[in-house]
């Protein structure tokens, strides 16, 4: 047989760290216009993406022949491939890795995952940004208008939006919102994508059961990289 081994790189701690990098450097100097705080708040989320799809490779290194189908790290490496060749959406594959890994789906309800569901829908959202509508002005009304982004809505509890939420239209001199990518752009934001990113993937290794593999992730991930701020 040839001499040949396979070499991983692990880009999931560096994209967290850029992200933290984002927030340090430039967020947190800027407090208006558009800021690093939009390149923190996709980092992070690329960041949780990254270790999603690196966990399977790794997994497959550490299964060995003749252990039960039973065993977390087989089964995890088994549905993160299956999601990843059926396209799969990585809400998808944040539930088959909890479900790996303790037998349990997430509690999409909790504050974790409420907040890492909203990360992901703001990423979505600024990635697929279309010159749509972003509010209806009524001309004959003095009733403020409202966002149509609703993934304001769901942040708004935060604390991390620009305030105000409005500004003078000199045009028409009327209060319109503040557009998303402004409303998003404070330290407030960067800090809170980072954070999420980083108590995800902990959160993750965490639950793992004690092995090689979970020891393998503190080594490489945890405790190196997705340290909170």
């Amino acid at each position: 047989m040839d001499n040949i081994v396979t070499i991983f790189h692990l880009n999931a701690g560096p994209l967290h760290n850029q992200a933290k990098n984002y927030y340090y450097v430039n967020s947190t100097i800027h407090d208006s216009g558009i800021t690093d705080a939009i390149p923190a708040i996709l980092f992070s989320a690329m960041s949780i993406e990254a270790f999603l799809n690196e966990l399977p490779e790794l997994a497959t290194a550490y299964i060995t022949p003749g252990e039960e189908p039973e065993n977390f790290v087989k089964k995890l490496a088994t549905e993160l491939t299956n999601i990843e060749e059926s396209n799969g959406q990585i809400k998808q594959k944040i539930e088959v890795t909890y479900i790996a890994i303790s037998g349990e789906p997430p509690n999409f309800g909790d504050t974790l995952h409420q907040n890492f569901s909203n990360l992901i829908k703001l990423r979505n959202e600024l990635v697929h940004l279309k010159p749509k509508d972003e509010y209806t002005l009524n001309l004959d009304s003095d009733d403020l208008p409202s966002s149509k982004r609703t993934i304001l809505n769901k942040l708004s509890g935060l604390n991390i939006l620009r305030e105000p939420s409005t500004y003078k239209n000199p045009v028409i001199n009327k209060d319109c919102p503040v557009p998303l990518l402004e409303r998003i752009s404070t330290p407030a934001a960067a800090k809170w994508a980072c954070n999420t990113a980083a108590k995800t993937v902990q959160d993750i290794v965490n639950k793992m059961p004690n092995s090689e593999f979970k020891d393998y992730l503190k080594r490489n991930y945890t405790n190196v990289y997705f340290q909170l701020i």
